[in-house]
Parts: structure tokens; C-alpha cells; sequence
């Protein structure tokens, strides 16, 4: 019967893929068309060669790769372009097919009703009321939790904004498509639709032809509020209330607020000289212009609600109404010249007002739709849309800290700064230089834009590369020498190995001085950073590191009565933290002992994950659920081997990966021949510079450039090195059945495991191997060698963990995914080969021959996804 059972579902899957495939072919085919048009049979013929030699490639064709290169070497740069642009086009229609299909199948589910979607609001509810957890319980559950998505300036979205808009508007085509209520007319003016946008994007420019400045990435960002979470909102809300009152209670008092956005996108200036005060206070105008301009509109069309005839009962309704409409405009018209007057909680009561009348006159349907809406709108977005987080690098920090105080506080040890701080914050009054140098006056300009604008509009100040107490407690003094009037939470981001491993020494000392309690109050907000961690020390390493972290840094924050609440900075990588919401919420320690959580959103995965409002809704159901999970699941009674084998696999890891990335001579050379990291500034993807210092190795490399270099060569090192080696040292000491045990009954380590499993999936040997070929000298190729093996070993360990026969068995969906895209990534990926060897050798490459190149860059990026 079980038998029976998967054989069943699995049926069901095929069948559930049946509308993707068709989109895919529908798309595809639409293409196609459009290349003959355009560039003529001769382009198109040669496209079809390719993709067909591609697949007989990855059939196990042993000429087919090189049949591939001859028919590469015989076009013109014009020619090759062309080629590149049609299988990228390709890669990112397949791309929208996708999340068009996420779409569909969240559209299925709820229609079908009983079979709630995995972690849909209603599953989620049910799965909690089933497992025993009281009613109560979640209702002070969801009373304080708090979930931030930040959205953040680290673009690795090689597209133009305005192709991304259009593909927004394809995707909508397809979903109307998929209603089989239009007459033949409108499936007309769809398809008329659909190849309209089609003719664009082949007629447009496929890369950035400029990098975007600080405010174009910040108008993103907010263009995604606007755009796409304005109508989010009021649907996820709705969907919980209603899954809610169905599994739980009444949730009409409750007034819960589980996500909410905040932005990085022109507030953050760590190694960005573009990102300056002036810079940041131009996007929180333009931010607040914004909301107040669609609050405006909203109450515009409330208005209509009490646009009714009416008889004695019904004129003392509408006089009331209109009358708080009036004021709540009348408010929202004086904030929007002067930013003063208002703030969003007494907005809120203007309308809570409005609904608490309509109830008592027996009216509160009135209240239940527009009202509603606009009531949920203004609680998540405020009045500025995204709230704006401030960063900045503790070395900027601590030279303007020794140029304010001198050479007596610069020359000082550790343990006098933190007493000289001390006695300059409980100073009346801080003397600043007559002359200071432009650095140290830049960040005392930013630090006053928090006195010209509502406390509301700003989140934390976050430190990146915070080591010690000093660059804490140095950010409260330069925030006192600015003047600033409000108590800033101060958050800072330990990112490093040896900083997440000093965290709780910084923080015990940090909470025992008075000074710092009193500015922190209740709360503390600590960043921890995958990126650089990862960098230094490997993913697996990293991974632990941070989960251990948390549990300790609650622990000490309880012991000192301040709740902490935890950042992650996550990236579109697993190597940067990143990878499928609910799996990296599984790595969460269980119970959270934090109703609070910020998570940054970054790169491609903006626009995945909120690109649609049906999209964004099922990212924040998966927030929702994955976090309720953690917070509300029981003490684990976890085996205390458990922890010692985790450590012993993080240490070997560590070591392993470091004496490779950092111990080994070649290894720089060898990763600069071998990807194409030194060439991503022709794609233009975004206003930060690729390192935070001028020259230096791989130290001063941010971790996008350092991540996104061995995706395009399929290497995908960062996230899996030293793992292969952890594994197998266990499992050669006779531990397979501790790991296999770990593996089943240990979110933690389960989760770990099939992040590394993903992306090992999506490495290929054979991609590799031939940029190394090509690319690299003959005596570094004894690495990419090395590299082949220990990525071999790996997926045999994770096999062996597993217990699965291939890796991705357990989810076929994105097996199939990799497979569908691979003979396209192949193609590019060998013509980018090519390039990059012509590129190379030349003192002054064309034009043309550079503008390729960036479009293969694009092109894998869109193929493999999860590359930021």
C-alpha cells in the first residue's frame, strides 16, 4: 500500500508540472519565432544546433562539447552575442514560468480547500492546534511576533528594471491565461500581449548599460513597496485572519503585524563612497513622498464608501466618516511638506476610531474591506514605506572617534578607550575639531539626518565588522558629538569567525556598563553575518557557529533583562546564509527564545521572492510559518553527542577549507584564471565597489564577487568546501549512524545538509573541468583536480548521510528544474570559456567582445540561480 502511495504521488507531480512544461514550450517557441524574425534562419538554425548538441552532451555524447566549440568559432562577435542573448532570454522566460507555476500551484491549493498548501497560514494554524499548542499560546504568539524583511543594495540581478517590469507584465498574461474564463477575444489580446513583450526584450539591451547610483537602487526597492507589496499586504492579512478565526479564534482584536520591510538601499554606506548623508536623506524624502501620496489615494477612494443616500441613521454615519477622512487628509497633506504632525500610530487611531463607530451603529461592514485594508497598509508600511537602516564600517567609526578625542584616547589599550568613552558620554558637552578631515565630518553629517526626520523612518544604526566594546560604545559617543536627540538602537554585525566567536564576551561587557544600558533600554538588536564568515571559514563552520551564538547571546541578554533580537544577514547564496526560506529557517535553534527576528532579502532574490504580490504573499506565509515553527516547537531532547560530533565536523571543515583558500600559494591565481571574478564589473550590477578596500586579496573581496565567481564557473566551492572532508573523517571513525540519526531527527543538521546537497547538485565536473582547460596554466591545474575530487567525496558523503541513492530525490520539482536549464548553462558556459580567453589575451578588448562577455555572465546567473 505504501508503495501504491508514492507511486500515486508521484503521478500527481507529473501532472502538477503538466502547465509549466506547456508555459515553457509556449515561451520558448514564441522566442524562437521572434529570432527568425529579427536575425533571420541562419541565427535561429544555429541556436537549435546548439541546444540539440547540448543535449546530447549531457547524454553522454563524448564529441558533442566539441561539436559545440566549432560551431561557436566559426561566428562573428555580432553573431555570438546573438547567441548568448537567445539562450539567456531563454533561462529567464523559463525563470518566469517558474514563478508563474509557484503562483498556480498556491492558486490550486487554496481552491481546493481541505488540503491546506504546506505552510500556508491555514496549514500552519492547524499543524500548531494538532501538535497540541493551546489557543492562547498562539495567540500570544502572533500578538508578538515580529519578522523584518530587509531589503537590501546588494544587487546580483543582472536585468534592467525595465525588464523586469515587463516580465511582471508577461507573467500576469500567463496567469490570465490559466483561468479558462476569457472569451477568444481576450485570449487574443493575452497572447498579443505576451508576444509583444517578447519582441521587447529581444529588441532591448539584455544588460545594464550603466551601474545604478545609490538612489536608482533605492527607487527599486521602493518601486517593489509601491508596486508589488501595497497589494500583498491586504491579501496575506486576509488569508491569515480568516485561517486563523477558522483553526484558532477571533483574531479581530488582536491586530497583528507578523512582517513588516525595511531597507538598506540608500542608507547603507559600509565601503560605499557613493552613499552619503545627502544620499540618504533624498531617499527617505522621495520613500515618504510616496506612502503619504498612495495613503491620499486610498482615502480618496474610501471616501466612496459613504457615498450613500441616506435617512437619519445613515447622515450620522457618513457625517462621522467623512469627517475623520477629512482629518486623516488634511494630517497626511501637512506630514508631506514638513514631515511633522503625525505620526502612524495616531494615523491608525484616526481609522480605529472610524471602525470602533461603525461597529457600535451596526455598520462594521463597512469597516471590514477599504478600512481594513488601509488599516493593515499603514501598520506595516508607516509613513515611509520601507524604514531605513544606517550602516556603516567600525574602522570609519573608530577614526572619527580618535580624531574627535585625540591622540590621548588614540594611542590608548582597549581597556582605557572604554573608560574614556565612558566619561565623554556622561560629559555635558563634546568639543568637535575646528578642522576635520571629510570622512570623519561625513559621518557626523549622516548621523544628524536622524533629528530631521520621524523616529519611525529609521531601524537600527548596524556596525559592520564589529569586534569590541569600543566600536559600540564609540557609536553612542559620535551619535552624542552629532547631537542626535533620539536613543538609536545600535546593532552590531559580527561577521567574522573571530568575532562570532568573541560575541557574547563584547556583549556581557557591553550590557554591564550603565551608560549603554540606559541608552539600549529593553531591547538589543545583534547582526550576525554569513557572508564573511562563510569567506573565512566555511559555510558548515559558519553555519555553526551562528547557531550556537544565538542561544548564548539570549542567555546573556536575559541575564541582564533585555530582549535580544537576532539579524541575519543573509544573501541569494547558500554560501552567504541564503537558499529556501523554509529550510534556513529550519537552522534556527529550537525553541527561539526570541519573538523577533530581521532577515535581509538581497540580489536576485528580491525579485524571486517578491517580484509578484501572489509571490511576495507566499514568501511571507513561508516567514510566518518557519518562524512560528521555531518559536512555539517544544524543547528538543537532542543527543548530547550530537554537539560534540557537530563541532568536530565544524573544526575540520574550517581547517580544511582554510588551508586551501588561505594556505595554499596558488590559490588566488588559480580562482582569478579559472572564474570569471575579475571580469564582473563589465555586468554593471550594482553601485558598490567589488571590495571594500583598494588592492589586498581575498580579506578585503566582498563576498557577492567571491561567491558569484564560482557559480559562473559551476565550481560553487564557497558553499561546500571542507564539508566532504568533515563528513568523511566521521565516517571513516565509524559515525555514519550518529550522522544518519542527526540527519532525521535534527532540524539544525537537516537543514545544513540539504543546502549543501543543493548546491552540490547544481556543481558540474564537467563545466569546470573545461574552464580549467582552457583557462588556466598548466601547473594551477592540479587544483581544479583537487577541487573535482573533494566536490566527488562530498556528494558521496552526502549520500551516504542521507541515504539517498541521488542527490535531490526528495525534491524532484528542482531536479527536474536543474536538468531543464543545463543544456542551455552549457552552452553559455562554454561560449563565456571562449570570451573570457580572447578577453584575457587582448591589451585592448572591443567593445563588442566585452558586452558578450557581460551577457554570458548574465545569462548563468539567470540559469543557476541562488548566485548572490
Amino acid at each position: 500500500m505504501a508503495r501504491h502511495g508514492n507511486k500515486l504521488r508521484a503521478n500527481e507531480q507529473i501532472d502538477t508540472l503538466a502547465p509549466l512544461s506547456a508555459n515553457i514550450r509556449l515561451l520558448g517557441g514564441i522566442l524562437g519565432e521572434t529570432i527568425i524574425r529579427f536575425e533571420g534562419k541562419k541565427i535561429f538554425n544555429k541556436v537549435e544546433a546548439l541546444r540539440r548538441l547540448s543535449q546530447k552532451s549531457r547524454l553522454g555524447d563524448k564529441n558533442a562539447a566539441k561539436a559545440i566549440e566549432k560551431e561557436l568559432q566559426g561566428l562573428s562577435h555580432a553573431e555570438k552575442y546573438k547567441i548568448a542573448k537567445a539562450f539567456t532570454e531563454f533561462l529567464r522566460l523559463a525563470n518566469l514560468c517558474e514563478q508563474v507555476h509557484r503562483i498556480r500551484r498556491r492558486n490550486d491549493y487554496r481552491r481546493e480547500g481541505k488540503d491546506a498548501q504546506r505552510a500556508s497560514p491555514y496549514e500552519t494554524f492547524e499543524r500548531l492546534r494538532k501538535r497540541g499548542i493551546s489557543e492562547k499560546t498562539i495567540h500570544d504568539a502572533m500578538r508578538d511576533v515580529q519578522i523584518e524583511l530587509v531589503l537590501t543594495a546588494h544587487p546580483t540581478e543582472a536585468m534592467r528594471p525595465q525588464a523586469v517590469r515587463a516580465y511582471r507584465d508577461l507573467s500576469i498574461s500567463l496567469l490570465k491565461l490559466d483561468t479558462g474564463q476569457l472569451a477568444p477575444y481576450e485570449q487574443e489580446v493575452e497572447m498579443r500581449n505576451i508576444n509583444s513583450i517578447v519582441t521587447q526584450m529581444w529588441l532591448s539591451g539584455a544588460v545594464r548599460e550603466r551601474k545604478p547610483t545609490p538612489v536608482d537602487e533605492a527607487r527599486y526597492g521602493l518601486e517593489v513597496a509601491e508596486r508589488i507589496l501595497w497589494r500583498a499586504i491586504p491579501d496575506f492579512h486576509n488569508l491569515m485572519s480568516a485561517a486563523y478565526k477558522d483553526c484558532v479564534g477571533d483574531m479581530s482584536q488582536l491586530h497583528p503585524r507578523p512582517i513588516r520591510f525595511g531597507t538598506w538601499m540608500g542608507g547603507d554606506r559600509d565601503g560605499h563612497p557613493g552613499v552619503t548623508g545627502k544620499i540618504t536623506r533624498k531617499v527617505l524624502r522621495e520613500a515618504s513622498s510616496a506612502a503619504t501620496k498612495r495613503y491620499l489615494i486610498a482615502l480618496e477612494n474610501l471616501r466612496e464608501t459613504f457615498a450613500f443616500d441616506k435617512d437619519k441613521a445613515s447622515a450620522d454615519i457618513q457625517k462621522f466618516c467623512l469627517a475623520k477622512i477629512h482629518e486623516a487628509e488634511v494630517r497626511l497633506r501637512a506630514f508631506r511638506r514638513d514631515l511633522t504632525g503625525l505620526t502612524r500610530n495616531e494615523l491608525l487611531a484616526i481609522f480605529y476610531e472610524m471602525q470602533a463607530y461603525l461597529a457600535k451603529h451596526k455598520a462594521d461592514a463597512l469597516g471590514r474591506v477599504a478600512l481594513q485594508e488601509l488599516i493593515w497598509r499603514v501598520r506595516v508600511f508607516g509613513l515611509c514605506f520601507l524604514k531605513m537602516d544606517i550602516r556603516q564600517s567600525s574602522d570609519r567609526h573608530a577614526s572619527a572617534v580618535d580624531e574627535i578625542l585625540g591622540d590621548a584616547y588614540a594611542g590608548a589599550d582597549p581597556t582605557k578607550k572604554i573608560k574614556l568613552l565612558e566619561k565623554a558620554l556622561r560629559s555635558r558637552k563634546t568639543i568637535l575639531p575646528q578642522k576635520m578631515t571629510a570622512a570623519t565630518a561625513e559621518v557626523l553629517d549622516t548621523l544628524r539626518a536622524y533629528n530631521e526626520f520621524p523616529d519611525e523612518f529609521f531601524g537600527p544604526y548596524i556596525i559592520s565588522m564589529a569586534e569590541s566594546v569600543q566600536d559600540i560604545l564609540g557609536v553612542q559617543f559620535l551619535m552624542k558629538a552629532a547631537g542626535v536627540r533620539q536613543n538609536v538602537p545600535i546593532s552590531p554585525l559580527f561577521e567574522t569567525p573571530a568575532s562570532l566567536k568573541n560575541a557574547c564576551n563584547v556583549m556581557e561587557a557591553l550590557y554591564r556598563l550603565p551608560i549603554y544600558r540606559k541608552h539600549a533600554g529593553k531591547e538589543q538588536q545583534i547582526m550576525v553575518g554569513y557572508s564573511d564568515s562563510s569567506k573565512r571559514g566555511g559555510y558548515l563552520a559558519a553555519a555553526w557557529e551562528i547557531y550556537g551564538l544565538q542561544s548564548s547571546l539570549l542567555a546573556i541578554g536575559k541575564k541582564h533583562n533585555l530582549h535580544t533580537t537576532f539579524f541575519h544577514g543573509r544573501g541569494g547564496s547558500v554560501a552567504r546564509g541564503g537558499g529556501p526560506i523554509e529550510t534556513a529557517l529550519l537552522a534556527l535553534p529550537r525553541p527561539l527564545e526570541t519573538k523577533s527576528i530581521r532577515v535581509t532579502e538581497q540580489g536576485e532574490a528580491i525579485d524571486s521572492k517578491f517580484g509578484l504580490p501572489a509571490v511576495a504573499e507566499r514568501t511571507m506565509e513561508l516567514y510566518l510559518s518557519g518562524f512560528l515553527e521555531a518559536v512555539l516547537s517544544k524543547p528538543q531532547k537532542r543527543n548530547p553527542a550530537w554537539d560534540k560530533t557537530m563541532q568536530r565536523l565544524a573544526d575540520t571543515s574550517e581547517k580544511a577549507f582554510r588551508k586551501t583558500v588561505y594556505e595554499t600559494p596558488d590559490f588566488m591565481a588559480h580562482f582569478s584564471q579559472l572564474t570569471p571574478a575579475p571580469e564582473l564589473g563589465l555586468l554593471k550590477i550594482g553601485s558598490r565597489p567589488g571590495r571594500r578596500k583598494k588592492g589586498g586579496g581575498l580579506e578585503s573581496m566582498r563576498a557577492i564577487p567571491w561567491v558569484f565567481g564560482w557559480t559562473q564557473s559551476r565550481t560553487m566551492l564557497p558553499a561546500w568546501l571542507g564539508i566532504g572532508d568533515a563528513l568523511a573523517a566521521e565516517i571513516d571513525n565509524g559515525n555514519l549512524k550518529m550522522l544518519r540519526d542527526m540527519y532525521r531527527n535534527w532540524p539544525f543538521f537537516q537543514a545544513v545538509t540539504d543546502l549543501v546537497e543543493m548546491v552540490v547538485a547544481k556543481a558540474d565536473e564537467q563545466i569546470t573541468r573545461y574552464y580549467s582547460g582552457l583557462l588556466v596554466e598548466p601547473s594551477l591545474q592540479y587544483l581544479t583536480e583537487e577541487y573535482l575530487q573533494r566536490l566527488q567525496t562530498t556528494a558521496e558523503m552526502l549520500r551516504k548521510v542521507t541515504g539517498r541513492e541521488e542527490l535531490l530525490e526528495k525534491t524532484p520539482v528542482l531536479s527536474r528544474s536543474i536538468r531543464i536549464r543545463t543544456p542551455y548553462v552549457d552552452v553559455l558556459n562554454i561560449l563565456q570559456a571562449h570570451l573570457l580567453k580572447e578577453y584575457r589575451a587582448l591589451a585592448h578588448p572591443p567593445q563588442d567582445l566585452k558586452k558578450t562577455l557581460a551577457l554570458t555572465i548574465g545569462g548563468i546567473s539567470a540559469g543557476m540561480r541562488n548566485t548572490g
